[in-house]
């Protein structure tokens, strides 16, 4: 019963309806005590619905004396300190999400990460040498939003959903998978990035196919591009534009220690092994820029980069560069896009439903006197 009623608490809460999810609990509530994945639940949407007194108490009561899975108690946890965040209580907000970190217990594998990103180097440095191939070009190629999760990414695809020509996807996994699959595209021995250069236009063509078949029906709407907003593909810029010579990529960027500040406030669900040690996402945060830095150096691959800060102070004129880019005419409804009903399953649920606003910027000064060890990592890109 407890997860069918969480199952369509999500369902409302993605949806934008704060009210009713609140009303979807009210059976349960009433429960001595409430189960704790429904207190969880109420604490996630008590901002909204002007029930924070209700969901602090049933939370400390909850903490105090329920008998709560780790699971349950790391739920609980990361939504109070953000339910502590909105009340202005930062230092309550900072330390109680630190207790939900550390129930996490991730490790993460900075060594592998590093890896990667120099044996991609190396590859693409040795393409300078011979032009590698290309999928047929597409009228319809995607847009890919990508950059640091927190950095604005479930913003900017709600915005362009508002748009007429394009349909967000929200994040999509097919590009990881078809790179690491692409050997078996030709045959090769070789593992991603190594068979790159192996990869002919037929494998390529098949591969694109294999991404557009991947993503979701377009339905009756008739737009024609279509937006992925996977952070994480900044990985395979290189890739991207191989299957998809006319692919459009948005970065978003945000201050750095307001992104990773966000990150460290939320439990991914995932990949995401770095999110849970302030350490490690700032080592995260540099790599990403390491990854960016690559692509920057790679002729062919126009990349618009969207400022979090910039957007949220003149929003049209930004959005009015990124259509352009797109190749879309401007609409009025790009500014509306808090009106939309559209499902958003990522951290930024909430933020999505509202209009565009500067809230988020400088956050992190409410929590300063916490982030030191992040602070000494960044402090060569502040």
């Amino acid at each position: 019963m407890i997860a069918s009623l969480i199952k369509r608490f999500n369902q409302l809460l993605f949806r934008g309806e704060f009210a009713a999810a609140y009303a979807s609990l009210h059976s349960a509530l009433v429960d001595d005590p409430p189960h704790p994945r429904v207190v969880a639940a109420l604490v996630a949407v008590a901002d909204r619905v002007a029930a924070t007194d209700q969901a602090l108490s049933l939370a400390r009561q909850c903490l105090r004396h329920g008998r709560l899975s780790s699971e349950e108690r790391t739920e609980l946890l990361f939504n109070l300190a953000n339910l502590y965040d909105s009340l202005g209580d930062y230092d309550l907000a900072f330390t109680t999400c630190e207790q939900a970190n550390r129930l996490k217990n991730r490790r993460y594998d900075l060594d592998t990460d590093l890896f990667l990103l120099e044996e991609t180097r190396k590859v693409y440095d040795a393409r300078r040498h011979q032009p590698w191939n290309q999928a047929t070009a597409r009228e319809d190629a995607p847009i890919f939003i990508v950059g640091m999760p927190r950095s604005g990414t479930s913003l900017l695809e709600q915005v362009l959903d508002m748009h007429s020509g394009a349909r967000g996807l929200g994040e999509l996994d097919a590009i990881n998978q078809l790179a690491w699959s692409a050997p078996t595209a030709v045959g090769s021995d070789l593992p991603y990035p190594y068979v790159l250069p192996q990869l002919d236009s037929t494998a390529l063509d098949a591969l694109a196919t294999r991404y557009m078949q991947a993503c979701p029906p377009a339905g009756t709407g008739g737009k024609e591009r279509s937006v992925d907003k996977m952070p994480h593909n900044y990985h395979f810029l290189g890739f991207i534009k191989q299957l998809f010579p006319r692919a459009s990529i948005l970065h978003m960027r945000r201050h750095p220690v307001d992104t990773c500040l966000s990150i460290y406030f939320r439990d991914f669900v995932g990949r995401h092994d770095y999110a849970y040690d302030l350490r490690d996402i700032g080592h995260r945060y540099i790599l990403y820029l390491a990854w960016m830095e690559l692509w920057s150096e790679q002729a062919g691959l126009p990349v618009v980069h969207v400022v979090y800060e910039d957007w949220m102070k003149q929003p049209r004129q930004v959005l009015t560069q990124v259509v352009d880019f797109l190749g879309l005419p401007w609409e009025d409804a790009l500014l509306q896009h808090h009106t939309s009903a559209r499902v958003v399953t990522t951290a930024s649920y909430k933020q999505v439903r509202e209009p565009l606003h500067q809230r988020a910027c400088e956050r992190w000064r409410h929590y300063e006197s916490h982030l030191g060890p992040l602070l000494e990592i960044l402090q060569p890109i502040l």
